[in-house]
């Protein structure tokens, strides 16, 4: 039996973990935990909670119009795949590359050391091309990968295992995401539905003075992309973003403000910056960067991209 870990990837779309196991042609069990480690993070708001909960939401429907079961989990994604192990055998899992915060780094570790011993195999996928820009051609391979057609997914030829609601129960199965729900209509909404929305929006619209508002904190309220949460949480794709806007360009829509979107998005979060990973820097939850940003001393742009 095999495992795809769903985790900042909450799409069914250009998946590369659920393509390879699609392509294993193996059981799988459709998986994503509320880690504890993780909710108990200082980078970790409920507003991250409402958000991942919208689009656990919209991803479970999905899979269960295919007659599939998303296992939603609080619990540390260690622990239910010893459980798992111990009851089923797992030969693989499949996942995306999840780095950045200490809390991370530990947990993967751990879960290496794992798989090693038990003879578990764990296939990672990196999150985007991993182009450096230190290197001669990292602007175009990263290109290169872009740019490759979107394979298509018939999840109707997934074959998935459902647990069984006693076993589940002692891995603390969440059925109900109640607790994270927020009644704010002023806050992004999550899923890859609003995801699209949003990215049209901009390209076919509100991209019109994106240019202007790189640096004009008041426009980029609108003009800006609003698609951070949704790549960061991975209802898109950095490449599903990137030929979104190439379409639009060939088709005459802002090709200056869309082609200036392009550039800013590969500098921020298409390449692997050489040098300090910042979110391995100490987190500071005191105000005083806060403090500091509301008077513009900070030096930061509000958004760039």
């Amino acid at each position: 039996m095999n495992i795809l870990w769903f985790q900042r990837d909450l799409r069914w779309s250009d998946h590369l973990p659920l393509q390879a196991a699609l392509a294993e042609g193996q059981a799988v069990v459709l998986l994503f935990c509320y880690e504890p480690l993780l909710l108990k993070d200082p980078h970790f708001d409920k507003r991250h909670g409402r958000f991942i909960r919208e689009s656990l939401q919209e991803l479970s429907a999905a899979f269960q119009q295919q007659h599939h079961t998303l296992h939603i989990i609080r619990n540390d994604f260690l622990a239910v795949l010893q459980r798992l192990h111990r009851r089923y055998g797992v030969e693989t899992i499949f996942s995306y590359e999840e780095t950045g915060l200490p809390v991370l780094h530990q947990r993967n570790q751990a879960i290496q050391e794992y798989c090693h011993n038990e003879g578990v195999e764990w296939v990672r996928f990196p999150k985007v091309s991993g182009a450096d820009l230190q290197e001669a051609d990292g602007k175009r391979r990263w290109q290169q990968v872009m740019r490759k057609p979107i394979p298509p997914l018939d999840l109707s030829q997934l074959k998935t295992v459902s647990l069984g609601a006693g076993f589940t129960e002692h891995l603390s199965a969440v059925d109900d995401l109640h607790p994270f729900h927020i009644r704010d209509f002023h806050f992004q909404r999550g899923g890859f539905t609003q995801a699209r929305e949003w990215l049209t929006s901009f390209i076919k619209i509100r991209s019109v003075q994106y240019s202007r508002a790189e640096d004009n904190p008041y426009l980029s309220r609108y003009n800006a992309s609003r698609l951070s949460a949704y790549l960061s949480w991975g209802n898109l794709s950095v490449r599903e973003v990137y030929q979104a806007s190439s379409k639009a360009i060939k088709e005459g829509f802002y090709s200056h403000d869309l082609k200036l979107f392009q550039q800013n998005s590969g500098y921020t979060i298409g390449y692997r910056l050489a040098g300090t990973n910042l979110l391995l820097l100490p987190f500071r939850s005191d105000g005083r960067m806060t403090t500091g940003s509301k008077p513009g001393k900070q030096g930061r742009q509000v958004c760039r991209w």
